[in-house]
């Protein structure tokens, strides 16, 4: 998946996140809150504000259901597959921040599964 997929996947996703958001709050004010309030916490544990070796055990799972990982993930296997430099405490850019060859297919089968719901919603 390159960069403009992760783009097409994440995108629209929070397009659809803010008009979940004010579909189900009471009023503007609400949905101003309720938006950015968990957009920061899936910045958080999306990968690169905190990676994924301290995130808290209990937290593991919401990174798992978080959709700017997979953007990110994306984007990072895109940039440093193939030319992973030596960066901190003698591991590599993805051992770094967790993300590993095995993550990977997890980041295509998701950006598939977009690419395949969106092809499905604009051919109606």
């Amino acid at each position: 998946m390159d960069q403009h997929s992760a783009l097409c996947f994440v995108l629209p996703t929070g397009i659809i996140l803010a008009y979940f958001v004010a579909a189900l709050a009471p009023n503007m004010e609400a949905a101003n809150a309720i938006l950015p309030t968990y957009v920061v916490t899936c910045l958080y544990f999306g990968g690169l504000l905190m990676t994924f070796d301290s995130m808290p055990p209990c937290w593991a799972w919401y990174s798992n259901i978080d959709f700017i990982r997979y953007g990110w993930g994306t984007l990072m296997m895109n940039q440093f597959q193939d030319n992973d430099p030596i960066w901190v405490d003698n591991r590599t850019v993805l051992e770094f921040y967790g993300v590993s060859a095995s993550h990977a297919s997890s980041y295509h089968e998701t950006g598939a599964a977009v690419a395949d719901s969106d092809a499905a919603v604009a051919s109606t």
